[in-house]
């Protein structure tokens, strides 16, 4: 859920002496806000250095001269600009104070004194022209630098929700633009009305091509608009309830100890699962499904209705009116037709009011030979799917081939398949294929109904030039996938998870063999544990791999019984390489569980394999794990000679060592450590937070309290950003203990502490709850005695 920006009076006061005094050594927090992010898109700015600063600045000017001439316009004043004279700015100070409006005064003060610093006001001066004495205008101006502190937060708020918002966007199959519905505005309205009673769900039903995901869009972005949803998962044809369930785990709590029902009341979550025609689960399997997500809302699609619950409402999409498709035709049309009357009648005809039959008789009724006319719905939108494939050039059906297998995402033109951008557009062109930009990537999204129509031609073999060019993208891919595994990823995640075109058990093997790694490298733990869980036999490598994601998406009932059969076939096997490394996965899982003794012992039985057979990987790996369990336990000494034995130098392990030096009160290298890590780690990132914190806690411990509570608030700054609410939580309780060491207003670090113990509560997260719990009870104790 959006709470306010965090911004500090101090970062505002800063921001104004910067542009008084110029350029500072030390970087100002605000700089990192949303604002600046979006300043600097949509300026045209060229690369310098301190662009930051310089967009803070404007950011600052522009609101400062908005909120005074406001007030100045409200009181018939003439408003602030750039031809203003030294002597109209002192008849203007005279004027401000002649009202007595102590806003308008400290206001007129930061505006003539920071922004207008080209007339040389000095404070002193401006107390002459004002007639008001120094001790009056300094409360003035801290009364009007607070206002802008406000205006920053409430500007800076704004901004993190549009953020938030394209986010959610992005999550939606045709990103940021709302699909254009005709005819289903009653439909949208009614659904929002039987949404309003608790449990939120609602199964939609009705033909291919009818409209169904677009429907499902349109309804989230009036959601997404009005601000109603923190987290959107769209779950496309799921095989199966145990697939549905390990997507959820992977989008929502992956790291997080905490079951999926506790998250959902805290969070206001949006499931969708997007047809299927490819489930496999027993319906009241989904239906259980659906008693957990109870405080989730959740949207089912599907082309036949399914017994759910009653709690699960339902809504049919019905075919669009003759009144309608007059209208879609209309719009769709780029030229005016000398007989309207008889194009609408012939499309009628040939698509009834099914708007994907429409959509593709308005796109190719002038390309395609037209037959007799066809009566039934869905007909007519498999006539016209076969009607346009036949229509395609041969460059577009292999373009097509390959948005078959691969379903959706980036489109590595050129790598995979010689498709250039022609064949894509005429794709585009045909209706069946939407097309938009995500992260810089064009993206391409197959009609449902179309994906579903191939599998049903692939599958009966009615169209044999369709299976044809499939069976030779599949063959294209076996030959690719050594050498280019990353272009092939996407074809092969869906091939192998929707068991779709079949493949035999020896290529399947191969090619996961080329991309799991990749697969978990990108974090799609659902995905492969499904993948990898259907395998009848699988070699030990790639069983770890699965145990892997079990212990990502926290799924120990699975992840147990794996584990043990690894590491007792291994022994058997005399495999110690592999049991070695089974160990370290049970001990990880084991310490995440909180299960320390018998992590310990699991670690230790790792090392014992990984010390005998020299396999440095394996070393480190377990190091880092018993390094991160002594700190856990308050061992620093012990964590010390586990991180002092690793063999590397990355992000991760630079801030574990960072970490322990702290404990130890070695300054040097926790320093020395901390800024290697943030010189390599990406800016604006979880980890980038994570280590500006933990920067921040070293230079507390070392008594340098400013400079730590600006590493602090910039930490939280990005953090807020970035959406990591267990990251965040503990820098807003380490920034408390900073300000209460600096007597800040105990007022403003109540509510660090208080939003800190929510979250941790919420993601149980015990250590931090105990150390916001203890400055919790160090603040009363504050507030009551000042002790």
């Amino acid at each position: 859920m959006q709470k306010q920006a965090f911004i500090s009076q101090d970062s505002v006061r800063a921001a104004y002496d910067s542009l008084l005094y110029g350029h500072e050594a030390n970087e100002n927090p605000l700089e990192w806000l949303v604002l600046v992010e979006e300043y600097l898109k949509s300026a045209d700015i060229p690369a310098f250095e301190n662009r930051r600063r310089f967009a803070l600045q404007e950011i600052l000017v522009a609101l400062t001269r908005t909120e005074l001439d406001t007030i100045r316009q409200m009181l018939r004043f003439a408003t602030t600009g750039q031809q203003e004279t030294l002597e109209q700015a002192q008849a203007a100070i005279k004027a401000a104070a002649s009202t007595g409006n102590p806003q308008l005064i400290g206001l007129s003060l930061l505006y003539y004194r920071y922004i207008r610093s080209d007339f040389n006001i000095s404070a002193s001066e401006f107390s002459t022209y004002s007639f008001v004495d120094n001790r009056t205008l300094r409360r003035y101006q801290g009364r009007a630098l607070d206002h802008m502190r406000s205006i920053l937060i409430h500007e800076e708020t704004l901004a993190r929700q549009k953020h938030h918002r394209l986010l959610l966007y992005r999550a939606l199959p045709s990103g940021q633009s709302p699909p254009h519905m005709i005819g289903r505005e009653t439909a949208l309205n009614h659904a929002e009305r039987i949404l309003r009673l608790k449990p939120t769900h609602l199964q939609i039903t009705g033909p291919p091509g009818i409209g169904k995901t677009r429907f499902i869009q349109a309804l989230l972005h009036r959601q997404i608009d009005s601000d109603s949803i923190d987290h959107l998962v769209w779950i496309s044809e799921p095989r199966s309830t145990e697939h549905i369930y390990q997507t959820l785990y992977e989008h929502l709590l992956v790291d997080l100890n905490v079951d999926l029902k506790s998250y959902l009341l805290t969070r206001r979550v949006v499931v969708v699962i997007d047809g299927l025609s490819g489930f496999s689960s027993p319906v009241e399997s989904l239906a259980a499904l659906m008693a957990e997500l109870t405080d989730a809302m959740v949207y089912i699609s599907h082309i036949v209705y399914l017994p759910l619950g009653s709690d699960v409402k339902h809504l049919v999409l019905g075919e669009l009116s003759r009144d309608d498709l007059i209208y879609f035709v209309k719009t769709a049309r780029t030229h005016e037709l000398i007989d309207m009357d008889s194009y609408i009648e012939h499309v009628w005809q040939l698509a009834g009011g099914n708007p994907l039959a429409i959509k593709l008789a308005v796109n190719n009724l002038g390309n395609l030979p037209l037959q007799h006319p066809l009566l039934a719905s869905q007909g007519s939108v498999h006539e016209s799917f076969l009607r346009v494939f036949h229509s395609l050039s041969t460059e577009a059906k292999y373009g097509l081939a390959v948005l078959v297998l691969q379903r959706s995402g980036v489109f590595h033109q050129g790598r995979i398949w010689p498709v250039g951008d022609g064949a894509m557009l005429e794709l585009v062109s045909t209706g069946l294929v939407n097309h938009h930009v995500k992260d810089n990537n064009d993206i391409y999204e197959l009609a449902n109904a179309f994906q579903l129509w191939c599998r049903t031609a692939f599958e009966s073999d009615t169209v044999p030039e369709l299976a044809a060019v499939v069976n030779e993208l599949l063959g294209h891919v076996d030959n690719q996938i050594a050498e280019d595994a990353y272009a092939c990823i996407g074809i092969v995640e869906s091939v192998l998870l929707h068991q779709w075109p079949p493949i035999d058990s020896e290529t399947a093997l191969r090619w996961i063999g080329h991309t799991a790694e990749i697969g978990l490298e990108y974090g799609h733990y659902a995905v492969w544990s499904h993948i990898l869980s259907e395998q009848p036999e699988l070699p030990v490598e790639i069983r770890l791999r699965l145990a892997y994601c079990w212990r990502k998406l926290a799924r120990w009932d699975e992840f147990g019984p794996i584990i043990q059969n690894i590491i007792e076939n291994t022994g058997l096997a005399g495999h110690f390489d592999w049991q070695g490394r089974a160990l370290y996965e049970l001990g990880a899982a084991l310490h995440q569980q909180g299960l320390f003794q018998q992590a310990y012992k699991a670690l230790l039985r790792a090392y014992e394999a990984a010390d005998r057979l020299r396999i440095q990987d394996l070393r480190d790996k377990i190091n880092m794990e018993l390094a991160r369990m002594s700190l856990d336990e308050g061992n620093t000494e012990q964590a010390w000679r586990c991180i002092s034995l690793i063999d590397q130098s990355d992000v991760v392990t630079l801030a574990l060592k960072a970490e322990v030096a702290l404990k130890m009160s070695d300054m040097t290298t926790a320093y020395a450590s901390v800024n290697a890590a943030l010189a390599s780690c990406a800016d604006e990132t979880v980890q980038h937070g994570s280590l500006l914190a933990l920067l921040g806690r070293i230079q507390f411990q070392d008594q340098q309290t400013e400079q730590a509570e600006r590493q602090l608030i910039k930490a939280i700054t990005i953090l807020e950003r970035a959406e990591n609410p267990l990251v965040l939580a503990r820098a807003r309780c380490n920034l408390a203990v900073v300000w209460m060491r600096m007597q800040h207003d105990l007022q403003e670090i109540m509510p660090l502490l208080q939003q800190a113990q929510e979250v941790q509560l919420s993601l149980r997260d015990r250590h931090g709850l105990l150390y916001t719990q203890e400055n919790l009870a160090n603040l009363y104790r504050l507030m009551v005695d000042g002790q």
